[in-house]
């Protein structure tokens, strides 16, 4: 979850910087070049592939019981 909300407030932050260059009629920098758009493409389907495929390989068994903690 704290993976998911990084990115979330990453990918914010760098629309503003964005829109920043946009507003004021600036070039938008090299290391926004298509080269990085691909690596960073890369990394996310990374990181995507293990936020589902850890969380389901821990999962337990739908027929245990509820952690002590669930029941309260």
């Amino acid at each position: 979850m704290l993976t998911a909300s990084g990115m979330i407030a990453g990918e914010a932050i760098l629309g503003l910087v964005v829109a920043a260059f946009y507003f004021f009629n600036k070039p938008l920098p090299v290391i926004f070049a298509t080269p990085a758009t691909y690596s960073g493409f890369i990394v996310l389907v990374i990181i995507a592939f293990v936020m589902v495929k850890l969380p389901l390989a821990n999962a337990g068994s739908p027929d245990e019981p509820a952690p002590p903690t669930a029941i309260m």
